[in-house]
């Protein structure tokens, strides 16, 4: 069974006290905006375009079978990026300083399939809270025996190639989201430490955005 964790109290802790005032005062010393500079928004705009620059080659392009796969697994790819990149940014909020900017970005997760709702539980609540510990930060059971992340799990010989296959093995990420990690989380009775409790409105969300995504694609 795993171990329940315990914090210490943050304004205790003169850790978390320093670490926040240092990197409040390098933003604030160097004039450096805490939100999303060229470099960010170069990365947002190449990962969203290649993404629909890849599906739509897809839809019109007369291609072989083989081109056509690679073209499958490269969307799959630009999909994740997308995910992790682009709507993660703008999930917490880092976009930008007008909350509209990154609620857009933030839709976009619907559009490739995942539910930006489930996100926010599982990575913002969760992951920042229980951070790489197992058990308990759902984040790390990715692909499990085949991808390791924690001390805690088995190790078997194919995971020393993980850094190469991990690419392709992402590449499946967004079919994950729509058909399958959304739904288990959303239905789980908590996520690690959080016990979950829906809007109702929630549900009619993730149940109609996804039927909206599967019809379109």
């Amino acid at each position: 069974m795993t171990k329940k964790v315990k914090f210490t109290n943050a304004n205790k802790s003169a850790f978390y006290a320093t670490v926040r005032s240092r990197v409040d005062a390098y933003f604030t010393e160097n004039n450096v905006s805490t939100y999303a500079n060229g470099q960010m928004w170069f990365k947002a705009y190449f990962f969203l375009t290649g993404l629909v620059g890849t599906y739509l080659l897809i839809l019109t392009a007369s291609l072989s079978l083989p081109i056509m796969l690679l073209l499958a697994i490269i969307l799959g790819m630009f999909g994740a990026f997308v995910g992790f990149n682009v709507c993660h940014d703008a999930i917490h909020k880092a976009l930008s300083p007008h909350l509209a900017v990154n609620k857009i970005f933030s839709f976009v997760f619907n559009l490739i399939g995942a539910s930006p709702y489930v996100w926010n539980i599982c990575h913002n609540i969760v992951h920042h809270t229980y951070t790489n510990i197992a058990g308990h930060d759902e984040d790390i059971d990715v692909a499990p025996g085949l991808i390791r992340f924690s001390d805690a799990e088995t190790v078997n010989r194919v995971q020393r190639y993980q850094h190469f296959y991990a690419f392709v093995l992402y590449s499946f990420a967004m079919l994950s989201w729509v058909f399958r990690k959304d739904y288990k989380k959303f239905f789980q009775k908590k996520i690690g430490e959080h016990v979950l409790t829906h809007p109702k409105i929630e549900y009619f969300k993730l149940f109609f955005t996804k039927e909206s995504i599967i019809s379109y694609l």
